[in-house]
């Protein structure tokens, strides 16, 4: 039987998995399913194949980058319709330049310029 059917016999509806990494490493988080009540539904046997799609899903994309500060962010699938939305949130460092003009007297005893 297929992931999708198996999923549905289970009374899984939706599929949530998430995923978080910086510094060259980063995978999976966790898997949760959901079913159409939104109530949490133990996957059971089928949470390491879920695992490996979202490994997947990781590996294909070249939008999740680990590298430098890294990223997270939810794959969802929809079980009815097999269709899959990624939501990746990229970190960054930011920083803010100011210059400002002196003149070393501005900084040092009189004697010492």
């Amino acid at each position: 039987m297929k992931l999708l059917e198996q999923l549905k016999a289970k009374g899984i509806a939706k599929v949530v998995i998430t995923f978080d990494g910086s510094g060259d490493s980063g995978g999976i988080d966790g898997v949760y399913c959901y079913d159409e009540d939104n109530k949490e539904v133990n996957a059971g046997e089928l949470e390491a194949a879920l695992f490996e799609l979202g490994d997947a899903i990781i590996e294909r994309n070249s939008e999740i980058d680990f590298n430098n500060d890294g990223c997270f962010g939810t794959i969802i699938l929809d079980v009815e319709s097999g269709q899959i939305k990624i939501e990746i949130n990229t970190r960054y460092v930011e920083y803010d330049t100011a210059c400002k003009e002196a003149s070393m007297q501005d900084y040092l005893k009189e004697e010492n310029v």
